[in-house]
C-alpha cells in the first residue's frame, strides 16, 4: 500500500489534510502506510514515522526500506513525541487513538509542538475535549469531517496557527445552537407547563448539555453530512437508553439525578437532530 489511491477512506481523508511539501511526524504510525504514500506521491518532502510498540515499528521499519523510502521516511521506535526534536516537522499526524491520549502527547513535549503549524487528529472519543483544550490554546479548528469506513464512523479534526476559526468565533456558532435548541424545547407542549416555557434551572441545565455535545459532535460538522450525523445521533441515543436501561436497575437513593440527566441529554440529542434535518 504505497500510494494515497490505496489509502482506505479514513487514511485517504487525512492525507489529504496533510500540507503539500510538509514535514510530517506520523505518531502511532503502524505499518506507515501514510507516511510511505504521501512520500510516493511526491504530497510531502518527508516524514518521521513513530511508534511506541515494538511490532509495529519494525513493520514500519520493514516497509520503509522494502520500498527503499528510508532516505525519506525516518522510523522510530518511541512514546508520543519524544523522539523528535523541535523543527524538524511541521504538520503532526495523531490518528487511532483516544482524545485523551492525544492530549498527553501533544502536552508532552510543548518545544517540539511550539514548531509544529498543522494538527491533523483522528481522535476516538473524547472529541470534545480534544477541540476545548485546543482553541482554548490559541490553535485554529481549520475544518473537521466525519467518514465511514467498515461500518465505522470516524472523526477526523485540523487544527492551524494561522487559519481556520478561533476560539471565540466557535462559541458563537456554540450558542446558536444553544439558543436553537431552547427554541425547539420551547415548542415542546410537553415541557410548556408555566407560562415560561422552561424553568429557569432547566434552561441553564439544558444549555449545558447542549454546549457538551455541540463540542462532542463538532461546531462544523454539524452544518455537513447529514446521514452520518443522524448515525452518530442515533448510536448516542441508543447508547443513553441503554444507560438509562442500567441507571433503572440501581439503588433508588442513587437513580434520582443520573436518571434526570441522561433524560436532559436525550431530549438535547433529538432537538439537535430534528434541527439539522429541518435546516434546508
Amino acid at each position: 500500500m504505497h500510494t494515497l489511491s490505496e489509502l482506505g477512506p479514513r487514511l485517504q481523508t487525512i492525507a489529504n489534510f496533510v500540507p503539500p511539501g510538509a514535514r510530517l511526524g506520523d505518531i502511532g504510525t503502524d505499518h506507515a502506510y501514510l507516511p510511505l504514500a504521501l512520500v510516493a506521491d511526491g504530497k510531502i518532502t518527508g516524514a518521521v514515522a513513530i511508534d511506541v510498540h515494538k511490532g509495529p515499528y519494525q513493520s514500519a521499519l520493514n516497509a520503509v526500506y522494502s520500498t527503499g523510502l528510508a532516505d525519506r521516511i525516518d522510523v522510530r521506535f518511541g512514546d508520543g513525541l519524544e523522539p523528535l526534536v523541535p523543527g524538524e516537522v511541521d504538520a503532526l499526524v495523531l490518528a487511532g487513538m483516544g482524545g485523551v491520549t492525544i492530549l498527553e502527547i501533544l502536552n508532552n513535549k510543548p518545544e517540539v509542538l511550539h514548531e509544529v503549524s498543522t494538527l491533523i487528529l483522528q481522535p476516538q472519543g473524547a472529541e470534545g475535549r480534544v477541540r476545548e483544550s485546543l482553541g482554548s490554546r490559541g490553535w485554529r479548528l481549520k475544518d473537521e469531517v466525519l467518514i465511514e469506513e467498515a461500518n465505522r464512523v470516524y472523526t477526523v479534526i485540523v487544527y492551524m496557527r494561522q487559519e481556520g476559526f478561533t476560539a471565540a468565533e466557535l462559541e458563537e456558532k456554540v450558542r446558536w445552537w444553544q439558543d436553537k435548541v431552547l427554541q425547539s424545547l420551547a415548542s415542546n407542549v410537553e415541557i410548556n407547563a408555566n407560562s415560561y416555557p422552561i424553568p429557569n434551572a432547566d434552561v441553564v441545565k439544558y444549555s449545558e448539555i447542549t454546549r457538551s455535545l455541540v463540542w462532542e459532535y463538532g461546531p462544523l460538522i454539524l452544518s455537513q453530512s447529514r446521514r452520518l450525523l443522524v448515525r452518530r445521533f442515533d448510536e448516542n441515543y441508543q447508547e443513553l437508553t441503554h444507560q438509562l436501561e442500567e441507571i433503572r436497575k440501581g439503588k433508588p437513593e442513587t437513580i434520582g439525578r443520573l436518571l434526570q440527566d441522561k433524560t436532559l441529554q436525550l431530549k438535547v440529542i433529538k432537538s439537535i437532530e430534528s434541527i439539522l434535518l429541518a435546516t434546508p
